[in-house]
């Protein structure tokens, strides 16, 4: 009874209390003040006032008073009253001859944020795991036109557990879609929106490969200097404490991608509570609205509601607007319990192989929230049709699975490759290959794969055949065996070219190749993962080459005279280790959803002459380094450095060439390449590359029209080299890298923009190089270099 009372009492002294509200001004202007500081006398009740100089606050009673201060001028200190004036005579002090006004307080708040985001961000935490309830829906945004269902819904179930300071491993353990059994969708909700608003930029995986979509945030070092703060609000808790409510956009002609939206920001620890931010870009293709909430979990705020809509706003098909929206519930948070090592690895999200088969009565205890009207009417009409509607219904969700898988099924137990289905290159001009594998349904631990190629400028077949057996699926070690008669580039680290190229850019040299062996090959191969982000390769390799061109290999101290045929055995150790490096698992294929930086490759090789006929000894290592660096306010730094040495006298199909990009009449930038250097213009048994690349990204500033982007690169390479016994080379022409190459020049991309479709952006533009130094050109003309820089954004 006592209690109830004194419920009773303590809700009627709080409704007891009075709302006053008033204006603050100059009391000699009588312009409104922003920002005074208003306060309760005696009280912890606080409000600042907005760019109206007004403000409103709730006072125990009309015999209280109220003090407003702000810097530069007298406090005042008055009786509250309805509808009140507060006026506020402006000091005499100086400081150095210049007079202090005011100093804006969302400023203050924000520096405090930034302070505390040690102690506020989740990820900072030693350990922490959940369970989340996503759901999300792709539908039409008509205006005035409510939906009487989607085109898909989407739920998901997962859990994640993360140990700092960046282990994450998120595995979605059911997974629905109307109208399919695909999982292409189940991964997006998780990729597409961030958790937590505490990294200095929050990033989105992009269209362009490898890159993402990136946000300086709000809550970061000197976010004052490029962003414009408002304090619309103070909310009071019965507590004594508040929370502030602060918006913010870029401050003009700043140059960088930034946000705006709304911030609530907690006044005791300056965490956040709420966020809403989309992209202050307009004329960005894809955007967004994403929002998060926070609570206090043992003392600590963690987020436990995420949203976010993404949008396409120039696209419309028949007058409707798509939109992605997705919300995500988080639940059974626990923190600093730490999760066994063993559960990470490389991949950051994965799908469980049951996760599509669960039942609706799992789904009823699972969700967060009940399905609306229009979201069960879209389970209901799928349901309804017919296999073969549900199919043509769905095409485009089982031809994107097909795509991130990289195969097309055409049967319960095959696979149709797609990835070499149209190649091309000079020697052997259009390529067609049929690649034909088997899957999962075949079996879990053998794949069978098998290649037909034909060029049609070298009017010659090509085959290729695998067999590859899963050992350990933890730590994915698989045995390969395999047999090609094919073509191969002479001098070239395949060991590079072929394993994680910088797609498209580096990519784009295959197509140019000219110069060809034939090749016969046996390959046996053991990989497995080591470490965490390490992948360690044991190989032994018996093939035979035929130069297609004129070399005749010459070695009197081997007693080889005008050799046109090699045959090596050799034993080979590779390791690659990525740092980060992340992939998400989205339908049957992975995507890299974290860039690896640094990323460090090596191969070492023994060719040995015993039991098969080999005709060559030699030992051959090769190295290749790469690294980000990302420099606030000055944009991202690129290192390629990659490295050979060869002990033992070789024939050039085993030499390296130089990385050259010039040939015939080819237009088009191949990063990590010389722009000016012929493709087979040097060639050495030992060398050093070394590609810098520094971009401005968008930092010089941001036209205001749509059909231009600039973003200015800036390269500087280097390469050095040497070669033994030039004279035992007869037949190719090619000159040796003593004296050091230099390279130089300019990239500006996105110089102009089309949109297509309202989709995408296709961007164009234009590099400058010039070669300079030892290996200086007679001809002017010919040491500089022009070619086109394109991409695909948004």
């Amino acid at each position: 009874m006592r209690l109830f009372w004194f419920c009773v009492l303590l809700s009627g002294t709080s409704f007891a209390q009075i709302a006053v509200t008033g204006t603050v001004r100059d009391a000699k202007t009588g312009q409104p003040l922003p920002f005074v500081s208003v306060q309760i006398v005696g009280g912890k009740a606080a409000t600042v006032t907005d760019n109206a100089g007004a403000f409103r606050l709730r006072v125990p009673s009309d015999t209280s008073r109220i003090l407003c201060s702000f810097l530069g001028f007298e406090p005042a200190n008055q009786r509250v009253s309805k509808n009140m004036v507060v006026l506020m005579t402006e000091t005499s002090h100086e400081l150095t001859e210049v007079r202090v006004r005011f100093v804006n307080p969302a400023h203050r708040i924000i520096a405090g944020a930034v302070a505390n985001r040690p102690q506020n961000d989740p990820e900072q935490l030693g350990s922490f795991q959940y369970e989340s309830y996503t759901k999300s829906v792709v539908t039409a945004d008509v205006p005035n036109q409510p939906a009487d269902r989607h085109l898909f819904v989407i739920e998901n179930y997962a859990t994640r557990h993360f140990v700092r300071p960046n282990l994450s491993k998120e595995i979605i353990t059911a997974t629905r879609t109307s109208g399919t059994q695909t999982t292409m969708l189940a991964s997006f909700a998780m990729l597409m929106q961030p958790f937590g608003f505490y990294r200095e930029t929050i990033t989105f995986q992009g269209r362009r490969l490898q890159e993402m979509l990136a946000f300086l945030n709000p809550i970061s070092p000197n976010s004052h200097t490029r962003y414009e703060f408002f304090l619309a609000d103070t909310l009071l808790h019965p507590t004594g404490d508040s929370t502030f409510v602060i918006e913010f956009e870029p401050k003009p002609g700043k140059g960088f991608s930034g946000l705006t939206g709304t911030l609530h920001i907690h006044s005791t620890d300056y965490a956040l509570q709420y966020v809403k931010a989309q992209p202050a870009d307009p004329n960005q293709v894809l955007s967004f609205v994403l929002e998060q909430e926070y609570e206090q979990i043992d003392n600590q705020w963690f987020p436990v509601k995420l949203a976010i809509d993404w949008v396409l706003p120039q696209f419309k098909l028949k007058g409707q607007q798509f939109v992605y929206r997705t919300q995500t519930w988080l639940s059974t948070i626990v923190l600093n319990r730490p999760a066994p090592m063993t559960m990470f690895d490389e991949r950051a999200l994965e799908i469980s192989p049951q996760a599509a088969y669960q039942t609706d009565g799992f789904w009823a205890t699972k969700q967060a929230e009940v399905l609306n009207r229009t979201e069960q009417n879209t389970y209901d009409y799928y349901r309804s049709l017919s296999a073969g509607k549900r199919f043509w219904q769905n095409a485009l969700l089982n031809v994107s699975e097909w795509w991130t898988a990289g195969v097309i099924p055409i049967g319960k137990t095959l696979d149709l490759g797609t990835q070499n289905l149209f190649d091309a290159n000079v020697y052997e001009g259009i390529r067609p290959t049929i690649n034909l594998l088997t899957n999962q349904n075949f079996s879990q631990f053998l794949r069978l794969d098998g290649k037909v190629g034909y060029g049609f400028t070298d009017r010659a077949w090509k085959y290729e055949g695998r067999i590859r057996v899963n050992l350990n699926q933890a730590r994915r070690m698989t045995w390969t065996l395999g047999y090609r008669n094919d073509i191969s580039e002479p001098a070239n680290v395949q060991y590079f070219i072929w394993n994680f190229p910088q797609i498209p850019y580096e990519l784009i040299r295959t197509f140019m190749i000219s110069r060809a062996d034939k090749l016969r090959q046996w390959k046996s191969e053991l990989n497995l993962r080591v470490l965490r982000y390490g992948t360690v390769s044991v190989s032994v390799t018996d093939e035979v080459r035929s130069p297609t061109y004129a070399y005749k290999y010459v070695n009197p101290d081997l007693d080889m005279w005008a050799m046109g045929q090699f045959h090596s055995t050799e034993i080979g150790l590779g390791m690659r280790y990525a740092y980060n490096e992340k992939f998400s698992q989205i339908g049957r294929g992975n995507i890299i959803s974290q860039t690896p930086s640094p990323t460090i490759s090596a191969h070492i090789a023994r060719g040995i002459m015993a039991f098969t006929g080999s005709n060559l000894d030699y030992v051959k290592l090769n190295v290749k380094v790469e690294h980000t660096v990302q420099t606030r306010g000055l944009g991202e730094t690129f290192l390629n450095l990659s490295a050979g040495k060869t002990w033992g006298d070789l024939p050039y199909p085993y030499l390296y060439n130089g990385r050259g990009a010039l040939a015939g009449t080819n237009l088009i930038w191949v990063a990590n390449h010389f722009q000016t250097m012929g493709l087979y213009e040097f060639a050495s048994d030992q060398y050093l590359n070394a590609f810098v690349t520094h971009s401005f990204k968008n930092l010089l500033g941001k036209p205001r029209v749509s059909w231009t982007k600039p973003e200015v690169s800036v390269v500087q390479a280097f390469a050095i080299g040497s070669l033994r016994h030039r004279d035992h080379h007869e037949g190719v022409d090619f000159s040796t890298l003593e004296k050091g190459y230099f390279e130089t020049g300019m990239l500006v991309d996105n110089l102009y923009r089309q949109k297509i479709k309202g989709l995408v952006y296709i961007g164009a533009g234009l590099g400058v190089f010039r070669r300079w130094g030892s290996y200086t050109r007679a001809n002017p003309d010919e040491n500089w270099a022009v070619r086109l820089v394109w991409n695909i954004g948004i």
